[in-house]
């Protein structure tokens, strides 16, 4: 018998000032088909986490950035048409002004982390949904379902 588990992983805090994100494979320029970029971001320090599934056999399940002013409130979360296409077993989450500094940034070999505009972790290859969360017309919350 296998108990599933999940475990919420901190990967931090970054800063989105351009309201607009890029989430993406880091391998990928901008403008790619399997990248989606989402504007009207509410500007602000965001945290992210990773949630881990299965401790036997672990699996990254779903990375979710929420900003700071909404960490303790109940968000609704909406699919988006967006899907994100992974094939370097990696995905980052990227202030649209340090998208091409910061995605050449990322270390393949590490299994998440941060830079000062953007987060990512490391995945399966695939393609993954995506979710946003809004209030007032501005989204706060993003989350990538990796499973």
């Amino acid at each position: 018998m296998t108990i599933e588990k999940n475990i919420e992983y901190g990967i931090g805090k970054f800063a989105i000032t351009s309201n607009r994100i890029i989430i993406s494979d880091p391998g990928y320029e901008e403008g790619i088909w399997c990248q989606a970029t989402l504007e009207n971001v509410m500007n602000g320090d965001y945290v992210a986490r990773v949630i881990e599934t299965n401790p036997i056999n672990p699996k990254i399940s779903e990375i979710t950035i929420t900003h700071s002013d909404f960490l303790f409130k109940k968000l609704d979360f909406s699919l988006t048409d967006e899907t994100i296409g992974i094939d370097s077993n990696t995905v980052g989450i990227f202030d649209n002004d340090h998208f091409e500094t910061d995605r050449k940034k990322i270390n393949a070999g590490s299994i998440f982390g941060k830079l000062p505009h953007s987060v990512f972790t490391h995945v399966r290859n695939g393609s993954y949904p995506l979710a946003t969360a809004k209030q007032n017309n501005k989204i706060v919350a993003l989350k990538i379902i990796l499973l």
